[in-house]
């Protein structure tokens, strides 16, 4: 309404599903009780202007990437959940040997499952029973579209709740 309020012309806005992206054919078997977990990585700091709000996020959390998969990879342990992880890309040379350590750390706890990153997030969504995704990434969009729970997780809790970005997620 916002947007067509604006424009001078008569215009149709509809909402559609998300996009499918690449997706192998590798097979997927889980868990019943899994949850899958989607973050994405910070290849350079200097990247994200610090005069933006992920910027701002990144700068003022430093350690967000392994608070964010080890608080979840906890409390999923704790109920007997398994975690399914699946990172972007397997080998990116643009990686911090930071996360790659935190990766390797992360692939040791015997309930997380890390998934082939070529198998796409919407089918690793559709077989899970919720997903946990780092605000505000895509991800959670897919749990939507097949009416399955999803939450945004910020560790550090600074990002408002009410933030306008979650689109009720």
């Amino acid at each position: 309404d916002f947007l067509a309020s604006k424009l001078k012309s008569k215009i149709n806005i509809y909402e559609d599903k998300p996009l499918s992206f690449f997706d192998s054919k590798d097979s997927l078997d889980l868990p019943i009780n899994s949850i899958a977990v989607f973050d994405f990585e910070v290849y350079k700091e200097s990247s994200y202007p610090s005069w933006s709000t992920i910027g701002e996020y990144f700068t003022q959390n430093r350690n967000f990437e392994e608070e964010f998969l080890f608080k979840i990879q906890k409390i999923l342990d704790e109920y007997d959940f398994a975690m399914i992880y699946k990172c972007k890309k397997l080998s990116d040379q643009r990686s911090r040997v930071k996360r790659k350590n935190l990766l390797a750390k992360l692939a040791k706890c015997k309930n997380v499952i890390m998934v082939n990153p070529d198998i796409s997030a919407e089918r690793i969504t559709s077989k899970c029973k919720a997903t946990i995704s780092l605000p505000f990434t895509s991800t959670a969009h897919y749990a939507y579209n097949y009416k399955k729970k999803s939450v945004y997780f910020d560790p550090s809790g600074w990002i408002n709740k009410e933030d306008k970005a979650a689109y009720g997620i």
